[in-house]
């Protein structure tokens, strides 16, 4: 009781001992940022009689920097609201670099003086910013839009600043203006722009009236360039020499040069458009092509093309003057193994001591021999050609004094010996006399044995299909007669049909679920060369509304073909196409038996072509399916067909293909 006593008593002198009370009527808010204002509310209430100045001071970490002086005066009981409530603006030509956690002191009269609660100065600004598009070519509008609100929650009214470049060197900006704190940018790539990952930054900021930087964020936002092939690139030698191997390779450069890994067909094409070689080949890979040892010279063209881009090269076969040398038997022999006629040249002959110039004149391919002549002995022969010794050999030579002669022998010089037109009659009677008694033979005993040994001609294979027909098989008639009625037609394109029957152990599997996939459709199967088309006829679907069944039947078609291609090694390479026409049609022994009207048929197998493992529509089995997908339309050589873009219940979508996995997984 007696603290108590001591504590109101101290109390009461200390309210006596002030000349005023002041009171903050609102304590600031708890963040601010460089730029906005601090209100302080005040009411002054006279305990005495006061005259003096009222000081307002900003405290942050223990540095004070005044910013506001008032004269104050009061008689006893007075109050007074200051009116407008003293502001600080908090601006670098008021406040400094003072940031952080900070107060602001009341003082008056120099008497105790009054703190308000603690808030922060900051200079941060938040980011919340989005790229429409996060994969761009070269050329397209990286467009980056946000919002920018400083930490003490009002809106920037500033500018956003964009940056990027490959990895850390930003190499590109753009600025755009933050009005209300909202933000686009929209910039415009350089078509010659590295293919790959960007980091974007963003940079928020406001600035004072002498452009410092006050407030400042920071975001960032990832991207990337698409490699996009520019043109593709022939690297062969222009010039060869028969019998060279030369090497050849293709580069696919994108927008800045660098290589793109693809795959290329090259060709070589001699000058009467013959194709001497066609390899398909991945780019940057080397293949090796030789020229034959008696190509005559000519030019040939080197092509390579994918799908995009076609190349073209000359070579140009060069001539190539060549022979080759030999010495026997007292004879030189010389052979023109060059691609053009040896002629307008000469060789130098040294028998001993002595000197022949002998000129020559030889086809391509051809060979002439010239006899050597000298006073009997053994001789030292050498042949120089074009300087260079080709040539040498000791000989023993005959004759009466040195020389070289061409030998031309034929059969006009052969008759002038009698001798050997006696031979050449007496080969000739006596192959008359061996055909003249076989003949005689062969038609006597041919006659017996032609009546004696008849061959029963046994009965030619049919080649067994690579799908089971079994009740589903379909047959094309030109007598039917009946009523046309709508049918929707399914074409799966097998492109390399012959390479999967000389191996159908590789793929019996897969044809087997195909079949099964038939029947569980109810559809027919009508097999013509490499196209096998399935038909949803109403006399067994009981419906003439089957093209979401159809549509469903492709997808599973393909699923089974991509997932066998993942699997196997034995690839097949397939197209599907699918559209409705008209049929006449019945059933004969589980078999349909159909013609078609207006060419159904022929139609999906055109434009099955231009399915590379993918599902092509017709227009009007497209225009049925609206509701079910979106499409894309394209016109190929005066065709239309249409390609799938989007399925368009893609929950449903995502659903049937996790079962349809699932379920291929089991068996």
């Amino acid at each position: 009781m007696r603290k108590i006593l001591i504590l109101t008593l101290m109390v009461f002198v200390s309210l006596h001992l002030l000349s005023a009370q002041i009171i903050i009527e609102q304590q600031p808010n708890k963040i601010y940022n460089l730029g906005d204002s601090v209100s302080i509310p005040i009411l002054i209430k006279a305990l005495t009689n006061i005259k003096g100045s009222l000081e307002m001071t900003l405290i942050c970490g223990g540095i004070e920097k005044n910013f506001y002086k008032n004269g104050i005066s009061l008689k006893y009981g007075e109050e007074i609201k200051l009116s407008p409530a003293p502001k600080l603006v908090l601006e670098k030509e008021v406040i400094g670099d003072l940031k952080g956690l900070c107060k602001i002191k009341v003082n008056l009269a120099n008497e105790n003086p009054v703190l308000t609660n603690e808030f922060r100065i900051s200079t941060l600004i938040n980011i919340d910013s989005n790229v429409q598009k996060t994969k761009l070519n070269p050329g397209e509008n990286l467009i980056i839009e946000g919002h920018a609100l400083k930490e003490s929650g009002s809106a920037v009214e500033g500018f956003a600043k964009l940056e990027f470049g490959e990895g850390n060197n930003s190499q590109t900006s753009q600025l755009a203006p933050i009005t209300k704190g909202y933000f686009k940018i929209n910039k415009t790539l350089a078509q010659n722009l590295k293919a790959g990952n960007y980091n974007a930054k963003i940079t928020a900021y406001e600035q004072d009236s002498s452009g410092v930087i006050t407030n400042q964020g920071i975001a960032t936002q990832e991207f990337i360039i698409n490699q996009i092939p520019k043109n593709l690139e022939i690297i062969a030698p222009k010039q060869a020499k028969p019998g060279e191997e030369i090497e050849i390779k293709s580069i696919l450069h994108d927008q800045t040069g660098v290589n793109i890994p693809s795959q290329v067909i090259i060709k070589i094409i001699d000058s009467e458009q013959k194709k001497l070689e066609e390899k398909k080949i991945n780019t940057d890979k080397t293949f090796k092509f030789k020229i034959k040892k008696n190509q005559k010279p000519e030019n040939f063209s080197i092509i390579a093309k994918n799908s995009k881009f076609t190349q073209h090269q000359n070579l140009t076969i060069l001539e190539y003057p060549k022979i080759k040398i030999d010495l026997a038997n007292n004879s030189v022999f010389i052979t023109n193994t060059g691609n053009v006629k040896y002629c307008n040249k000469s060789l130098l002959i040294k028998i001993g001591n002595q000197s022949v110039n002998l000129d020559l004149c030889i086809d391509v391919g051809k060979t002439q021999k010239f006899k050597l002549t000298a006073p009997n002995g053994k001789y030292l022969v050498q042949i120089i050609n074009e300087g260079e010794k080709q040539a040498s050999k000791e000989m023993l030579l005959t004759g009466n004094v040195i020389g070289v002669k061409e030998m031309k022998k034929n059969l006009l010089s052969l008759m002038k010996f009698p001798v050997v037109w006696i031979f050449i009659i007496l080969i000739l009677g006596y192959m008359g006399f061996i055909l003249f008694k076989k003949g005689y033979k062969r038609s006597f005993f041919g006659y017996i044995r032609k009546k004696s040994r008849v061959k029963k001609q046994e009965p030619i294979k049919k080649e067994e299909g690579i799908l089971d027909l079994t009740n589903k098989k379909a047959e094309i008639s030109l007598s039917i007669t009946g009523e046309k009625q709508k049918a929707t037609l399914l074409c799966l394109k097998i492109k390399n049909l012959k390479d999967l029957k000389k191996n159908k152990l590789a793929v019996q599997e897969t044809m087997k679920k195909i079949s099964d996939l038939a029947s569980e459709y109810k559809t027919f199967i009508y097999e013509n060369q490499d196209n096998f088309f399935f038909i949803f006829s109403a006399l067994r679907t009981k419906t003439f509304k089957n093209e979401k069944n159809a549509l469903e039947l492709a997808r599973k078609l393909k699923e089974i073909l991509e997932n066998h291609n993942k699997l196997f090694k034995q690839r097949i390479d397939f197209g599907i196409s699918i559209n409705n026409g008209e049929i006449i049609s019945k059933l004969e022994n589980h078999v349909l038996k159909f013609m078609s009207i207006k060419n159904s048929f022929a139609f999906l197998k055109k434009i099955s072509i231009y399915s590379r493992n993918k599902i092509i529509l017709g227009e009007e089995i497209a225009e049925a399916l609206t509701s079910e997908i979106k499409t894309q339309k394209h016109k190929h050589n005066g065709i239309t067909f249409f390609t799938i873009t989007q399925y368009k219940n893609s929950e449903e979508n995502e659903k049937f293909i996790r079962n349809f996995l699932k379920s291929i997984e089991k068996k």
